[in-house]
């Protein structure tokens, strides 16, 4: 991986016909060539490249800002209302504390799926900050 294979060539979109600049895709999804094509988001239904790849970085990054928050804000509810009750047993959970999830209530789910997203987001942000430091796009990188 990341070797940057048309770093350099010009010449013809073979699908379009048009001139295609050096280091430009073409996306079979949109059906156009896109200058320093990454990959086509499915998240935001559009090519990442050239002009839009701060914004895409900066989306990523708030999403996973976003995780950081409800996996923190959560993990209270979560730990008293189902590890404290699986781990220790139900008969560790006092009064107060089933009466706090019982107030609780979806707040107390809210962690897994948001841990799970948070993972997710950190190899995904990790991974286009990675490929920016190179100067590499995910497309060149698996060439």
């Amino acid at each position: 991986g990341g070797k940057s294979g048309n770093k350099g060539e010009k010449g013809m979109c073979k699908t379009c016909d048009a001139p295609k600049p050096s280091r430009a895709h073409h996306c079979s999804v949109c059906g156009r060539c896109v200058l320093r094509m990454d990959h086509h988001c499915p998240f935001t239904n559009c090519c990442i490249g050239l002009y839009n790849e701060r914004f895409f970085l900066l989306w990523v990054f708030l999403v996973w800002a976003g995780c950081v928050y409800g996996a923190y804000m959560s993990w209270d509810p979560f730990y008293v209302c189902l590890v404290g009750g699986f781990v220790n047993g139900v008969d560790s959970v006092t009064p107060r504390d089933l009466e706090r999830c019982t107030d609780m209530g979806k707040e107390v789910f809210i962690f897994l799926p948001t841990a799970t997203l948070l993972g997710f987001m950190t190899i995904l942000f990790g991974w286009h900050l990675m490929l920016i430091s190179q100067d590499w796009t995910t497309l060149e990188f698996f060439r």
